[in-house]
């Protein structure tokens, strides 16, 4: 955890230790959406990142508390990311379903989309399935959905954990997870706070065996004149999820995090190929 500068020279005494190893992750202890979270190759550019998010928290669009809380400073895991996505009944896993997501813009980790279900080896999905079931275990008495991160490595079958949401998963995700799996993850959450049963099998069959998502990104500063989804058939195109975020006339700064996507788009199909399909007929748009 990384509260100030003073902080920083404590990892420069130590980078002398095998542990300490570079390229790092540099991200607020709170916080959402890889709001300020960056990539840093070295001592130099941790130095030089700290304060420039520091400063960018404290001027930003989140809360107070986020600025106060610090920086945590995490060991670079390369490899592709999933969420993983659920619930638990008093500590213990009752559904999970494993989504596969886009390679992040470095070094800024801007989120770019996903597929579900995850398209990796099964063998790689089950241990992904036991993972979950295990941190869950040592939040004893967990009762609640969940979005939960990791990154693996298809190599080595290595997997690192990332961070465990308490919450439903946010943007296109409960559709989504609704859409291939029939589990509205909204509507579990409030049975398991009212303390009434979960449904064994989903209260609807999936509408689709997989479904494409993307986040939308201009990596230029300027003017917003121009954001509409007019020409969009969404039924056409079997789109789930059509949400434009941008503003006419705003001013757009990129690499914000959430704070600079346009819009996310989300498309069903009875295959990946066939939703990718759709997705990008609609982008193209």
């Amino acid at each position: 955890r990384i509260s100030g500068p003073e902080d920083v020279e404590e990892v420069v005494a130590a980078t002398g230790d095998a542990a300490w190893r570079f390229p790092c992750v540099l991200k607020p202890v709170k916080g959402a959406g890889s709001y300020y979270v960056r990539k840093v190759a070295d001592v130099d550019a941790l130095r030089a990142t700290l304060a420039e998010l520091q400063d960018s928290l404290r001027q930003g669009l989140m809360p107070a508390e986020c600025s106060e809380a610090g920086m945590l400073l995490e060991e670079f895991f390369d490899g592709p990311e999933v969420d993983i996505d659920g619930w638990a009944r008093d500590g213990r896993l009752e559904f999970c379903v494993v989504s596969d997501n886009r390679p992040a813009v470095e070094p800024y980790f801007l989120e770019t989309g996903g597929v579900y279900p995850s398209q990796l080896p099964e063998a790689m999905v089950r241990a992904l399935e036991r993972l979950t079931s295990d941190v869950l275990a040592a939040f004893p008495g967990y009762h609640g959905c969940f979005h939960f991160e990791a990154r693996v490595n298809l190599e080595s079958m290595a997997i690192m954990p990332i961070e465990l949401n308490a919450r439903v998963g946010g943007a296109e995700c409960p559709v989504a997870v609704e859409a291939v799996t029939g589990h509205w993850l909204p509507g579990v959450a409030a049975r398991l706070a009212l303390g009434l049963p979960t449904p064994a099998a989903p209260e609807e069959a999936p509408r689709y065996a997989a479904v494409a998502s993307t986040n939308l990104h201009v990596f230029e500063t300027g003017t917003l004149t121009e954001c509409s989804a007019e020409a969009v058939d969404e039924a056409a195109h079997h789109l789930l999820v059509s949400l434009l975020f941008g503003e006419v006339g705003r001013r757009h700064v990129p690499n914000v995090g959430s704070a600079s996507c346009l819009g996310i788009l989300a498309a069903g199909g009875a295959s990946v190929a066939e939703a990718e399909g759709r997705l990008q007929a609609a982008v193209s748009l």
